[in-house]
C-alpha cells in the first residue's frame, strides 16, 4: 500500500490522481486543529487510460501491404464481391482487470469524388466525399469491397470511458483486367480488313494493368484451314493455352486463329481476345509474255527469243493460292553482250522494249508484300531489228556505161540477200521481186527511176503483186524495165525498197555494106556472085546500133581471102563505138574473099564468126558468095 499522502494545512481539501492504470484503494481521514480525527469510510476505483483495440484481416484476393498499416501502405483488393477487410474491436486488455468494455464503434467507407459521380452511381453526398457504406458496429465488421475505385474507411472505436481510438485508411479496389495488346513484328502487310504475316514474323503480346500488375498471359493458335480469313473473326479455337514467355511465331502457311488474355495479380481476368491472321510463305510467280514479232532460239544459239526493238515484253507477277497477300514490285536488271549488269530496276512500266540490236540478259523477280521474294528468272533474247540487205547482180551478158545498164532476155537476174546485224543476225526468210515493163517511157527510163520521180510514178503499179525469189529470172521483153525487190528477215524485219532500171536489149546491130560506083556484078559456076572491081575502088562496110534504146559499143569484124595464098587473115575489129564504118580495098589482081559480122557489146550479133557473110571481090571481075 502507498503511503497516505498529509496535505498542507493551508487547504481543507486534496485532489487525488490515479495516475496508473490498475486497482487503486483509497484511504482518507480528516483532522481539526485540536486533533480531533475523522477517518473516512475508504474507496477502491479501476483506472483504465487505455483506447480499444482495433484488429483487421484481409479475406478474399488482396496484394500488397494489406491491410495497410501506415500511409504508405500501398493494399490492393479484388472487386469480386468475396474480398474485404474484417474488423474485430475490442477493449485493450493491457491491464485486464481495469478494461472497463462496453466499446462501441462507428465506420464510414467513402470516396473522393465529385458530387455528380456519386449521386450516379447511386451514392451518397456527405458535403465533401461520397459515402458508400457507413454504420455502427461493438464487436466486429466485414466490409466488403465492390466498386472499383479507390476506398477510404475511416473507424472510431470508444469505449464506455471515452477511451477512443481512430483508424484511417486506404484500399485500392481493382476489378479491371489486365489489357493485352498484340503487336507483329515484320514483315507483315494488312488492308484494313485482312492481316498477313510469315512464319519469320514475331508475334509480341503486351499486357498492362494500371493497379495490381500483371501477373500471367496466355494465349494458343488455333489453325482455321487454307481461306481467305478477315482479321476480325468468330472462329471458336481449340487446344490448351500456353502461357506467354516472348515473342512466338507461327510456322505453317494458312489462316490462324490467335487467342490471348491475361490476369492480374488479383486475379482479374481478362475477356479472351482472338484475331485471325493468315500466314503466307509462298513466293509469287512471274509470268513473262514475249510480244511479236519473236522466234525461239534453237538449242544452238545459247539464247531463248530472237526478237526485235519492236518486240514488247510483258511482266506481270500474281501471289500463289490460297491466302495470296498479293504482288508488290516487280524487279529486273539486265546486261549487253556478256558486259556489266545495270542496277536493279523497279518494273513499273506497262511493256518492256530493248532499243539496241544485241544480245540482252533479262534477269527478274517479284516479291509480294510480305517480301517473299521468287526464284529469280534469267533469259537471254537476241535483239536484230535490222533487216536484211538484198544485192541483184546481172550474169552475162551485160553492160553498164556507169550511168545505164543494159542486158538481154538470156541474161539472168540473180538475187542474193544477207541479213544485217553485227552481232544479232536471225538470218533471211525470203526474198521478194517484182518487174515493171516501162516500154512507153524508153526515153526517160532512168529519170524515172530517181527517187524524186519514182514513187509517184509507181503507184499507178500498185495492182502488179510480188513475186517470192526463188532462182534466177530473165527478162523476155525488150524495153525499159524497173525491177523491184526486198528481203525480209525471219523476224519480219522488212528491207526498204529497192529498184533498179535496167534496158533489155535483144535486137543486134545493123549491118550493111557499099560499093564504089562502076563495080561490075557477075556470076561464076565456082564463085556464085562476086563483083569485078579495081585497085581504085573500095568496099564500105557498115554497122550500126539502133532502136530506142541501144547499147551501142558496136564491133565490126571481118577477115580477108585470097586465091594467092589460099589463107584467111586474122578476124580484124576496127573499132567500136555507136557506129563502125571500115573501107577495104585490094592492091594485087586476085581473087578476094570477105567474111564480115557485126555485134553489140551484149553480143547482139546478125552473123557469128561461125557463121559470117561474105562475099567475093576480084580485079576486073568480082564474085561475092
Amino acid at each position: 500500500r502507498p503511503p497516505i499522502s498529509t496535505p498542507s494545512n493551508s487547504s481543507a481539501a486534496s485532489d487525488v490522481y490515479k495516475r496508473q492504470d490498475t486497482l487503486h484503494e483509497l484511504e482518507y481521514r480528516c483532522i481539526d486543529n485540536v486533533g480531533n480525527i475523522w477517518n473516512g469510510p475508504g474507496k477502491k476505483y479501476r483506472v483504465d487510460s487505455q483506447p480499444p483495440v482495433i484488429e483487421k484481416e484481409m479475406f478474399g484476393n488482396y496484394l500488397g501491404d494489406c491491410p495497410p498499416e501506415n500511409p504508405e501502405d500501398v493494399c490492393y483488393v479484388a472487386d469480386n464481391g468475396e474480398s474485404g477487410v474484417n474488423i474485430t474491436v475490442y477493449d485493450n486488455l493491457t491491464y485486464p482487470e481495469c478494461a472497463v468494455g462496453d466499446v462501441s464503434c462507428e465506420y464510414v467507407l467513402y470516396w473522393i469524388v465529385n458530387q455528380t459521380t456519386c449521386e450516379n452511381r447511386g451514392y451518397n453526398w456527405s458535403g465533401d466525399f461520397c459515402i458508400i457504406e457507413d454504420g455502427t458496429f461493438t464487436e466486429n465488421k466485414e466490409i466488403y469491397f465492390r466498386e472499383d475505385s479507390t476506398h477510404h474507411l475511416n473507424i472510431y472505436c470508444e469505449d464506455a470511458l471515452g477511451n477512443y481510438i481512430e483508424d484511417i485508411e486506404t484500399f485500392l479496389v481493382d476489378s479491371t483486367p489486365p489489357v493485352t495488346t498484340k503487336r507483329y513484328g515484320t514483315p507483315e502487310y494488312n488492308n484494313c480488313t485482312h492481316r498477313w504475316i510469315t512464319s519469320s514474323t514475331p508475334i509480341n503480346l503486351t499486357a498492362a494493368d494500371n493497379k495490381a500488375g500483371v501477373n500471367k498471359t496466355y494465349y494458343r493458335v488455333t489453325l482455321i484451314g487454307d481461306t481467305t480469313c478477315p482479321e476480325r473473326c468468330d472462329y471458336n479455337g481449340s487446344g490448351n493455352f500456353t502461357e506467354y514467355l516472348g515473342s512466338f511465331t507461327i510456322d505453317q502457311d494458312s489462316c490462324h486463329l490467335i487467342e490471348y488474355y491475361s490476369v492480374d495479380k488479383l486475379g482479374n481476368k481478362e475477356q479472351v481476345k482472338k484475331q485471325c491472321v493468315m500466314v503466307d510463305n509462298k513466293p509469287p510467280n512471274t509470268i513473262k509474255d514475249v510480244g511479236d514479232p519473236k522466234i525461239e532460239c534453237e538449242e544452238n544459239e545459247s539464247c531463248d527469243y530472237w526478237i526485235n526493238q519492236s518486240t514488247p515484253i510483258y511482266l506481270y507477277c500474281t501471289d500463289q493460292e490460297p491466302h495470296p497477300v498479293g504482288a508488290d514490285k516487280i524487279y529486273y536488271r539486265y546486261r549487253v553482250d556478256g558486259g556489266n549488269w545495270s542496277d536493279w530496276i523497279e518494273y513499273l512500266i506497262d511493256t518492256m522494249y530493248f532499243d539496241e540490236d544485241s544480245v540482252h540478259d533479262l534477269e527478274y523477280y517479284c516479291v509480294d508484300k510480305l517480301g517473299n521474294e521468287e526464284e529469280h528468272h534469267i533469259q537471254t533474247y537476241r535483239v536484230d531489228s535490222t533487216p536484211p540487205e538484198t544485192t541483184k547482180s546481172y550474169g552475162e551478158p551485160y553492160y553498164t556505161d556507169n550511168i545505164s545498164e543494159w542486158i538481154t532476155s538470156s541474161t539472168p537476174i540473180t538475187l542474193t540477200a544477207e541479213d544485217g546485224g553485227d552481232i544479232c543476225a536471225i538470218g533471211v526468210n525470203k526474198t521478194y521481186y517484182r518487174n515493171l515493163w516501162l516500154p512507153e517511157h524508153d526515153e526517160i527510163c532512168y529519170e524515172l527511176c530517181h527517187p524524186e520521180y519514182y514513187t509517184p510514178y509507181i503507184e499507178n503499179y500498185t495492182q502488179i503483186p510480188f513475186e517470192e525469189y526463188t532462182e534466177p529470172f530473165y527478162k523476155s521483153e525488150e524495153s525499159c524495165h524497173v525491177i523491184e525487190y526486198y528481203s525480209v528477215d525471219a523476224l519480219g524485219n522488212v528491207e526498204p525498197l529497192k529498184w533498179q532500171c535496167v534496158f533489155v536489149d535483144n535486137t543486134p546491130p545493123t549491118l550493111w555494106k557499099e560499093h564504089s560506083p562502076g563495080m561490075i556484078e557477075d556470076n561464076d559456076t565456082i564463085l556464085g556472085e562476086f563483083h569485078w572491081m579495081t585497085k581504085d575502088m573500095q568496099i564500105d562496110l557498115y554497122c550500126k546500133d539502133e532502136g530506142d534504146h541501144p547499147v551501142d559499143h558496136v564491133k565490126l569484124w571481118y577477115r580477108v581471102w585470097d586465091d594467092i595464098s589460099q589463107n584467111w587473115s586474122e578476124w580484124i575489129d576496127p573499132m567500136g563505138g555507136v557506129e563502125s564504118h571500115k573501107i577495104i580495098t585490094f592492091d594485087e589482081d586476085s581473087v578476094h574473099k570477105i567474111q564480115y559480122y557485126c555485134e553489140d557489146i551484149l553480143g547482139n550479133s546478125n552473123a557469128t564468126q561461125e557463121n559470117p557473110q561474105a562475099v567475093s571481090y576480084t580485079h576486073l571481075r568480082a564474085h561475092e558468095t
